[in-house]
């Protein structure tokens, strides 16, 4: 026994070695391509890739060795987050090296901006990748944690195995915040959730585990990849509305957590992606109105923009045209997303009413020019059309099958 604990000891030290030699390289790579000659971002994006790795081995290795450290370590990489997105505002941008001038024609404070415009991407697609990967690391250990367990089912629908042991994962209160929210008060907390089913069983599985804290931290690190792709894509392609069908999938690994999302349940996996689409690119057609009118006419003030749409003619018609399709669109949205969350039918009326709206407006846009200036309102119009052929056959799979039963 002594052995094998040695050797098990010397495995995971070094899992450790191995994995810090890895997070050093490629955070000194980072550190040099991304911002150069800026040593103290350097070194904060050195530490946060070393969190990184750390974090990612220590979440391999079981729970019981190390009891709330992973929390903690997410902790310091937010900490290094915040710190290095608000150094790199504060910091002066370093000098340009008089051979790389020639190469920045523009007056020196647009070639400032252009550098600290470009580092801020770079440390942008450098996070977002970080909490991606933590999202998608911990999706997994929880699954694998979830397949692994072998409690059984009551009839009453909870582990019964499980069940005598979640007053006690909700009492270690370690398992969350590192110990800083008090047992009886986290007690309380978990009582007022009522999560049941499915939920309460895998909550309770990771709980006996050590993993009770895995949702919350993975829904965490997903928003925070997602909001960051979004800040990248603006300062890239200005807000290209195109991106958010790359982007979006990413919510996915959202999952029912005890305490941002206690009512996303497995069912309603698709329903954050959807939403997020919608609602991006109807703000991005709201924004096209005044960003990417029919006729250009420069940066304009919102005085300047109410008189150019008042008089002339071709700019308010698109206007018009935009806010139209947005408009019709949205009674499709709406139905799709109420049924991917509660899985409801609907009267096929409903949905061939919205489908011929959203067809109608997509053959007004065609003929009036509107998608050479925009193309946001073909897009809301042709997922809503989609929208409604995928809730219609797939209602009508849900009901044929219910008879066949029957």
């Amino acid at each position: 026994t002594t052995t094998v604990r040695s050797v098990g000891a010397l495995s995971v030290v070094m899992r450790l070695l191995m994995g810090t030699g890895a997070g050093l390289l490629v955070g000194l790579y980072l550190a040099l391509e991304v911002v150069p000659q800026q040593v103290v971002l350097q070194a904060l994006l050195v530490g946060a890739c070393l969190l990184l790795v750390l974090f990612t081995v220590l979440l391999q290795l079981p729970a019981a060795r190390v009891p709330g450290l992973l929390p903690a370590v997410f902790a310091a990489w937010l900490v290094l987050l915040g710190l290095t997105m608000l150094l790199q505002t504060e910091l002066p941008v370093p000098q340009v090296a008089p051979e790389m001038k020639r190469l920045f024609p523009d007056s020196t404070l647009e070639v400032e901006r252009e550098i600290w415009m470009a580092t801020r991407a770079s440390l942008l697609g450098v996070f977002a990748a970080h909490a991606l990967f933590m999202a998608f690391a911990l999706k997994l250990k929880a699954s694998s944690t979830l397949r692994q367990s072998d409690g059984r089912l009551r009839e009453e629908g909870y582990d019964s195995r499980l069940y005598g042991a979640s007053m006690r994962y909700g009492q270690q209160a370690a398992d969350l915040f590192c110990g800083m929210v008090p047992s009886g008060a986290y007690a309380r907390f978990s009582s007022l959730l009522q999560l049941r089913g499915a939920s309460s069983i895998a909550l309770q599985r990771l709980g006996r585990d050590g993993l009770a804290w895995a949702p919350c931290i993975g829904n965490v690190c997903t928003i925070i990849a997602f909001i960051m792709a979004i800040s990248l894509n603006v300062y890239i392609t200005g807000g290209s509305a195109e991106a958010i069908f790359m982007l979006a999938p990413m919510l996915l690994l959202l999952g029912q957590d005890p305490l941002m999302l206690p009512g996303l349940e497995d069912q309603q996996r698709y329903f954050p992606p959807v939403f997020a689409t919608s609602v991006y690119l109807a703000l991005a057609g709201i924004g096209s109105i005044t960003m990417s009118p029919a006729v250009d006419t420069g940066i304009r003030t919102w005085s300047q923009f109410l008189l150019t749409a008042l008089f002339h003619p071709m700019e308010l018609k698109f206007h018009i045209m935009v806010l139209f399709a947005i408009g019709l669109s949205l009674p499709s949205h709406v139905t799709f997303l109420r049924w991917l969350w509660n899985q409801r039918p609907r009267p096929s009326k409903g949905l061939v009413i919205t489908m011929l709206l959203n067809c109608a407006s997509v053959l007004l846009n065609l003929a009036a020019g509107v998608w050479v200036a925009s193309l946001v309102p073909l897009y809301l119009n042709g997922m809503g059309c989609a929208f409604g052929l995928i809730q219609y056959f797939a209602m009508k799979h849900v009901r044929s099958v219910g008879v066949k039963i029957i």
